[in-house]
């Protein structure tokens, strides 16, 4: 199916309006919270409910989480499931996107118990420097989530499949032996299911990286194309994309929690928390997180594009294929709906990835001088 691109201008427009819009609605839900005394009356009925500090902070996560949940909820049905429909690229039907998101918030709820509890179990044993042991933990997190997603996390919404293609693995196998990359397999996803998109990445850790492709990149992309995709993705562990990601990300939350300490120090006093570990102040915790993130995604988002040329300056080097990388950027962004010129603001804001046109225009002018 060809697009067009006021088809991909109206897709996005809707998507980053509705963006903007939840950023607002938590902002303002955030602040009720706290305002009204709310997230005070929770964490007062969750101590009643149990004298353990650590089941009466699950208790409040619960339903903290299953309130913005709710709420979020006609928001995530329209932008996650009709209009993915409207534009013919989701291919579930409502009962299997709604045990999806399902999943998604189980598993969102676990994680974000285990940090919280730590969090707050760092308050309580290091009052002025539990700021750097949530930091500390927030890095171990993220390595162990990049260590189990191969074999934890993507299974659980996506099923693999055999690549029958010899031809396929055997050039893929060439292009990491000759970057000297170690990685497991090859394996395919059945993306299908779900959507019309295609995708490929690469994940784990040292014995555990595994390329996947999802089965629509596989039926409609060629040969030379997804070798492109491959090295693309290639170029990101070759140039340790990740690990400087790791690194900038776990600096930034050395600062982030650096400024929460603050805020919650305040709020302490404006809002008559019991102290610092309140978990009745969490709803300043997130604020912060949200604010703090909204004024780093400039910088995080031109560091992700940064990174992505490099992948392409990779890719196209190591395929020597200039064509096929075209003509993938091309029918990618074509079956993907890729927003091709987006606002400069919300390129800023919202887009880890160039637009389609700059990367296009820099495969184009690329030169390989190796």
């Amino acid at each position: 199916m060809t697009r067009t691109d006021e088809q991909s201008r109206q897709y996005h427009r809707v998507k980053n309006t509705l963006s903007y819009v939840t950023v607002a609605m938590d902002v303002a839900l955030l602040t009720l919270w706290i305002a009204t005394g709310a997230s005070a009356g929770l964490a007062a009925a969750a101590r009643v409910f149990s004298k353990s500090v650590w089941l009466s902070t699950a208790v409040y996560l619960a339903i903290f989480q299953a309130v913005m949940t709710a709420v979020h909820f006609p928001f995530d049905f329209f932008t996650g499931y009709q209009w993915e429909h409207r534009y013919g690229l989701s291919t579930q039907t409502f009962p299997q996107w709604l045990k999806d998101e399902a999943k998604k918030a189980f598993f969102s709820f676990l994680l974000v118990l285990v940090f919280v509890e730590m969090i707050y179990f760092f308050l309580r044993r290091f009052p002025f420097w539990w700021w750097a042991w949530a930091a500390g933990f927030w890095l171990l997190v993220t390595v162990f989530l990049s260590r189990i997603m191969p074999q934890v996390i993507v299974p659980l919404f996506y099923k693999y499949v055999p690549v029958e293609d010899a031809a396929l693995k055997e050039r893929v196998q060439a292009l990491f032996k000759a970057c000297a990359v170690g990685f497991r397999d090859v394996y395919a996803i059945k993306m299908s299911e779900k959507t019309r998109k295609a995708n490929a990445f690469i994940c784990g850790l040292g014995r555990s990286r595994r390329v996947i492709l999802s089965d629509t990149l596989l039926a409609n992309f060629s040969l030379p194309q997804i070798e492109a995709v491959v090295a693309h993705e290639l170029g990101h562990h070759k140039e340790k994309h990740i690990l400087k990601i790791i690194a900038v990300n776990t600096a930034g939350a050395f600062l982030a929690f650096l400024c929460v300490h603050a805020a919650l120090s305040w709020g302490v006093a404006r809002f008559g928390f019991q102290g610092l570990d309140d978990i009745g102040g969490f709803p300043l915790l997130l604020l912060m997180l949200l604010v703090f993130g909204l004024a780093g995604a400039p910088f995080s988002n031109a560091l992700s594009r940064h990174f992505e040329y490099e992948a392409d300056r990779f890719s196209l080097a190591l395929t020597r294929d200039k064509g096929a990388f075209i003509s993938m950027l091309k029918q990618l962004g074509d079956l993907n709906l890729a927003e091709t010129d987006p606002h400069w603001f919300n390129e800023m804001m919202f887009h880890d990835h160039p637009p389609l046109s700059k990367r296009i225009r820099f495969a184009q002018n690329f030169q390989d001088h190796s």
